[in-house]
């Protein structure tokens, strides 16, 4: 799978469009076919939300009116947003453009916290939670931001929970021109193969506290490292860093949060074919992050895959 990455792509601002899932059990075959994939311009820097209270919740024209967004469009997402794409050519609490529609996309949304990006140029967008809401101004236009949250809740100190979110947007295309490209890998860190016969994937001896293990996409492309830290309370933090030219993907044709970091612990060592889908520990890296710490039980063995992206030449 090809995905095309625009000039601006900060760590976690990104939105990927992958199409078709790694099917299970897994097989060097679920590496073969390759799909476009297009990384949307342009990322929001560091965008302060105004926070207004109380909050006249109504459908997505006057919620942009409130906010004073200044766009002519708007669509509402009347509930917290799950991951996926939502597509404004469903009239649903606002206005609908009639002559182009607006795919929006969420990304690692928790309740709490979400990433959008869009393929129309965002001029605000409205984060409801508590009796308030967080307003994200860009007034230079943004097809992309991340960790949007609601209001900070005054008796935990913690944003409260995602009621809804308006999108206030303009007729001004993003600019999807790429400039760099990735193909979508299988990566796994390095050790003794499962099985002589069949695929590649590997799994990997406790290395002892501090150690790392390299980390190899596609069987023979190095892609980064995993370092193993003891927490002395019977788990281990392994910090995975990725070389650059990789990235973690996220694969949006999966309806629920797309796991990119699947883990399994052993007591012996493993043997047969793995199923990445059914281990134990599954975790989602931002898509387009290069680490991510995660923890799980201290045990003799670990299975340890990834779904990354590598980077290759625009033209082919």
């Amino acid at each position: 799978m090809k995905i095309l990455k625009n000039s601006i792509l900060t760590v976690f601002a990104v939105s990927l469009l992958f199409i078709g899932c790694t099917s299970e059990p897994y097989t060097e075959t679920n590496d073969v076919n390759r799909d476009l994939v297009v990384v949307d311009d342009i990322a929001a820097e560091a965008v302060t939300p105004v926070t207004i209270v109380p909050w006249s919740s109504g459908d997505a024209a006057s919620e942009c009116e409130q906010a004073g967004a200044g766009c002519d469009f708007s669509w509402k997402i009347d509930d917290s947003p799950e991951n996926g794409i939502y597509n404004t050519n469903t009239d649903q609490y606002g206005n609908t453009p009639t002559d182009f529609d607006l795919s929006i996309k969420i990304l690692n949304s928790d309740g709490i916290y979400f990433d959008w990006s869009t393929d129309y140029e965002v001029c605000a967008v409205i984060v409801k939670g508590g009796p308030g809401a967080n307003v994200y101004y860009y007034p230079d236009g943004a097809c992309s931001d991340s960790d949007l949250h609601a209001p900070i809740n005054p008796a935990n100190g913690t944003p409260y929970g995602l009621s809804h979110v308006t999108f206030c947007f303009s007729e001004t295309p993003c600019d999807t021109d790429p400039s760099e490209c990735f193909e979508d890998e299988t990566a796994w860190a390095d050790g003794e193969r499962y099985t002589n016969r069949g695929n590649w994937a590997t799994y990997t001896a406790y290395p002892g506290d501090g150690e790392s293990v390299d980390i190899y996409a596609g069987k023979t492309n190095y892609a980064g490292t995993v370092t193993f830290n003891d927490n002395g309370d019977g788990t281990v933090d392994l910090d995975i860093a990725l070389e650059d030219g990789f990235i973690f993907y996220y694969d949006m044709a999966d309806d629920s949060a797309d796991h990119n970091i699947k883990i399994q612990d052993y007591d012996t060592s493993p043997s047969g074919n793995p199923s990445p889908g059914l281990f134990d520990h599954k975790f989602t890296a931002s898509a387009g992050a290069s680490s991510m710490t995660v923890t799980v039980p201290m045990n003799e063995f670990y299975g340890i895959h990834l779904d990354v992206g590598a980077e290759v030449p625009c033209d082919g």
